[in-house]
């Protein structure tokens, strides 16, 4: 058994971009239990991450996770203060 999980990022595109572009060195090195895999449209960014159904391995797509949701934030918080 797995847990998928997917993030799914909307707004504008210079925004997915710079998103993308920040998580795609982390995305090749992940651990050999998870499978990350993403996807960079027009209006979206996704990102699905999967990994099996064990205590140890949802700690560790939790910190996944986190990591992602705060890396999303610094990129948000750059843009609205007015900065390139």
């Amino acid at each position: 058994m797995s847990v998928d999980t997917r993030l799914v990022f909307r707004g504008e595109k210079r925004f997915l971009e710079a998103l993308a572009k920040a998580l795609r060195p982390d995305n090749m090195d992940t651990p050999a239990y998870m499978a990350m895999y993403d996807r960079l449209g027009e209006d979206e960014y996704v990102i699905t991450i999967t990994v099996p159904l064990s205590p140890r391995r949802i700690m560790g797509l939790r910190q996944t996770l986190d990591e992602i949701l705060s890396i999303a934030s610094m990129i948000e918080r750059t843009r609205v203060s007015g900065n390139p």
